[in-house]
């Protein structure tokens, strides 16, 4: 929940509404309901609470059940956006028209390498993004992100309004590509 309190309280400010919120999860829904899927549903609460709302997308390559979502009135769903189709991005554009979706916010996706947010850029360009990273990687990446790739990387990264990193170790791998870094540590 904290990852997205600081957002939300600097949007609130700004905008006097709480935004539309399709939150993006790389997980397999009905595995397991643990602190990720949790804190999705006690975000969507509190966001609906104060006239915003937060549907879940689930973008793991295999369905599980939405039951829990759905019991708490959560509107979920789920798109395999393990490889880029069509059909599939088309279905994306859908769930983000029919909901009003003012932002999403991509957890554990591929942060630059991701298709489907080039799409959504091209199709709804107001559309704006966030992305949490909770991947651990070499600060840098070994010195592999240079010339060319150092500056697409960084052009890549500056399409999140805002990137969420759990740890100093994850803002240090990002800093010389983006400027719009927050930390929030896991807590229990």
């Amino acid at each position: 929940m904290l990852l997205m309190a600081l957002f939300l309280s600097g949007h609130r400010a700004a905008h006097n509404v709480m935004p539309r919120i399709l939150y993006a999860l790389k997980l397999q829904p009905g595995d397991k309901f643990g602190s990720l899927e949790e804190q999705a549903c006690i975000l969507a609460d509190a966001i609906k609470r104060d006239g915003g709302e937060l549907v879940a997308l689930f973008t793991e390559d295999r369905a599980g059940p939405l039951d829990e979502y759905k019991a708490r009135g959560i509107d979920a769903y789920y798109l395999d956006l393990t490889r880029f189709r069509l059909k599939t991005a088309r279905a994306l554009t859908r769930i983000i028209e029919d909901h009003k979706i003012d932002i999403v916010h991509w957890n554990m996706q591929e942060p630059v390498r991701n298709p489907y947010l080039w799409y959504i850029t091209l199709r709804n360009p107001s559309v704006r993004h966030q992305f949490t990273d909770h991947i651990s990687r070499p600060a840098n990446d070994s010195g592999a992100a240079k010339g060319l790739v150092q500056a697409l990387k960084s052009l890549a990264l500056r399409r999140y309004e805002k990137i969420v990193c759990v740890s100093q170790f994850i803002q240090k791998s990002h800093e010389p590509q983006s400027a719009n870094l927050d930390v929030q540590y896991h807590f229990v």
